[in-house]
C-alpha cells in the first residue's frame, strides 16, 4: 500500500502540477477490482536565477539581491544554506550570519570583504528560494567577485623647508594591485601655516600620484608644523583603497624684523645688528644680496661686500658719507635669513637714510699781519646743505705766535658764523706763520660734517730794536 509514497516529482514552472494515478486493487486470490484515479498535487519550487553571480570592490557591499528565475514560482523568502570564503578575502565584522533561513532577498545586499591581494577572489552563497506554500528549491550557487583594492605605502611623509614645493609622490604597495589613481579626500591645514595660491584643489578624485608634489606652505612660525592629507588609491577597476594619512612636515623659516631701518648723519656706522622678529625661528646666518647707494653717498673704505653665510653684525661697521647733496640719501641692503636648518626666509630690504652734513667752504683761508683780525666767517660750500652752526675742534697756533688773550675759546660747539672773526695773533718773527682752526658745520638735527682745516697766515710785524 506504500508504493508510490517515495514517487518525486519537479515542479519548476510557476503553477501546481496535478500527477494522477489509477490504482486497481488486487485480492489475495487475484482478483482485481475496479480502478480508482488519484490526483498526487505537486506545488512548485522556486527557481533562483542563475545570472546573479555579480561584482563588487573590496570594502564595497555585495549589492546582491536574491530572486528567481522569472518563469518559476516566486519565492516568499530564502534559505542561505552556506557560503565560502576563500583565503585572502576578511569578511566584515558586520556581515549576516550563515546559515539562515526564511530570510529576505536583500539579506546579503550589504555584505561586505575586504581584498588587498593583487587579483580578484569570488565569495560562493549557496542559496535556496522557499515559495508561500513552503516549498524549497534546489540550491543556487551564487559567486560575488570581490575586486582588489589598491594600499597606499603607508608611512608617505616629506619634511620641506617653509614655502619649499612638498616633493610628494603617492604610491601603493607591491603586495596590493596597483593604484591607477588617487583621491584625495581632505587636507588639514593647521594655524600658523599658510597655503600658497597655487596649491593643488582638494578634494579631488581620480588624480595622478604627484598631484600634490607642488604645494607649498609659508610657516614663519618658530616650530615645524604637520600639514596633513587624506588620500586613498583607486584600482584600474575603480576600487578605492581605505584612507592613508600623508604627512608633510613643513620647517620654519626666519622672518627678519622689519623695524630695522633707521635715519643717521652722514658719516655715522650703520650700527646695525640684523634681528629676526619676536615670533619666528631664530636666523643662523644670513645672506647679504645686495646693496644698493643712492649714486652720491660715498661708501667707507671699509665697508662690506654683499656676501652670504654671514653674522648678524656683519653690516654694524658700514659708512656712508652724504656730502654732495642737500638731501637725505639711502641705502638698501637686500637680506635675507636663514634658520639652523637650513630653511631661507623672504627677502627683507633694510633702508638706511642718511642726511646731509654740511660741507664748509674749502676758501676759508686768508693771511693777514700781526695784531689784526683775521676776519674770518664759518661759511658752507653752497652746494651741501648748510649748517646751523659750528663746532670749533681745535687751534693749531705755531711757535712764534702769541694768540690775543681776547680770542675766542676752543674747543667750543654750536658757536656762530663770526665766532672767531676777532682773533688776532702777534708774529714776532721774521717770517710768515700758518694759525690752523678745525671746524666742522652742524646741521639743525646735529649732524656734524667733517673736519676742515681753516689755515690763517699770520705775517710778521717789524720789530724796533732797543
Amino acid at each position: 500500500d506504500n508504493y508510490l509514497a517515495t514517487d518525486e516529482y519537479t515542479n519548476t514552472t510557476a503553477t501546481a502540477v496535478i500527477v494522477e494515478y489509477t490504482v486497481a486493487p488486487v485480492s489475495a486470490n487475484g482478483c482485481v477490482g475496479d480502478p480508482l484515479i488519484i490526483n498526487a498535487t505537486i506545488n512548485p519550487e522556486p527557481v533562483i536565477d542563475p545570472s546573479l553571480n555579480g561584482f563588487a570592490c573590496s570594502d564595497g557591499s555585495t549589492g546582491l539581491n536574491l530572486a528567481t528565475n522569472g518563469v518559476s514560482v516566486g519565492a516568499m523568502e530564502y534559505n542561505i544554506i552556506g557560503g565560502s570564503v576563500p583565503v585572502g578575502l576578511s569578511a566584515s565584522a558586520g556581515n549576516v550570519a550563515i546559515p539562515a533561513s526564511n530570510v529576505n532577498a536583500s539579506y546579503l545586499a550589504a555584505d561586505t570583504y575586504t581584498n588587498t591581494n593583487t587579483n580578484a577572489l569570488d565569495v560562493v552563497y549557496e542559496v535556496r528560494g522557499v515559495s508561500a506554500d513552503g516549498c524549497e528549491g534546489d540550491s543556487e550557487f551564487i559567486s560575488i567577485t570581490i575586486r582588489p583594492e589598491p594600499v597606499v605605502t603607508p608611512g608617505i611623509v616629506s619634511t620641506v623647508c617653509s614655502a619649499q614645493a612638498s616633493g610628494l609622490i603617492l604610491s601603493s604597495l607591491a603586495s596590493s594591485v596597483a593604484a591607477n589613481d588617487y583621491n584625495i579626500i581632505s587636507i588639514n591645514v593647521p594655524t600658523g601655516a599658510v597655503a600658497a595660491v597655487g596649491n593643488a584643489v582638494i578634494p579631488a578624485n581620480n588624480v595622478a600620484d604627484n598631484y600634490l608634489n607642488g604645494d607649498t606652505f609659508t610657516n614663519q612660525t618658530n616650530l615645524a608644523i604637520n600639514i596633513t592629507y587624506t588620500v586613498r588609491g583607486v584600482s584600474a577597476d575603480g576600487c578605492e583603497s581605505d584612507d592613508e594619512v600623508v604627512v608633510l612636515t613643513v620647517d620654519p623659516e626666519p622672518v627678519i624684523d622689519p623695524n630695522l631701518d633707521d635715519v643717521l648723519c652722514s658719516g655715522e656706522n650703520t650700527g646695525i645688528t640684523i634681528l629676526t622678529d619676536a615670533t619666528s625661528v631664530s636666523a643662523a646666518s644670513f645672506d647679504i644680496l645686495s646693496i644698493t647707494p643712492d649714486a652720491l653717498l660715498v661708501a667707507g673704505v671699509s665697508n662690506v661686500a654683499p656676501a652670504n653665510g654671514v653674522s648678524a653684525n656683519y653690516i654694524l661697521n658700514d659708512e656712508w658719507t652724504n656730502n654732495a647733496s642737500p638731501l637725505p640719501l639711502d641705502v638698501v641692503y637686500e637680506v635675507r635669513a636663514s634658520s639652523a636648518l637650513g630653511c631661507r626666509g623672504d627677502i627683507e630690504n633694510i633702508v638706511l637714510t642718511y642726511n646731509p652734513e654740511p660741507v664748509l667752504n674749502s676758501t676759508l683761508g686768508t693771511t693777514v699781519c700781526s695784531d689784526l683780525p683775521i676776519n674770518v666767517n664759518f661759511a658752507t660750500n653752497g652746494i651741501s646743505v648748510g649748517a646751523a652752526n659750528y663746532n670749533l675742534i681745535d687751534v693749531n697756533i705755531p711757535v712764534g705766535v702769541t694768540a690775543n688773550g681776547g680770542n675766542a675759546t676752543f674747543p667750543a660747539n654750536a658757536v656762530a658764523t663770526g665766532y672767531i672773526t676777532s682773533d688776532l695773533f702777534t708774529n714776532q718773527t721774521n717770517s710768515d706763520l700758518n694759525v690752523v682752526y678745525e671746524v666742522r658745520g652742524v646741521r639743525a638735527d646735529g649732524c656734524e660734517g667733517e673736519s676742515e682745516f681753516i689755515t690763517v697766515v699770520i705775517q710778521p710785524e717789524p720789530v724796533i730794536a732797543t
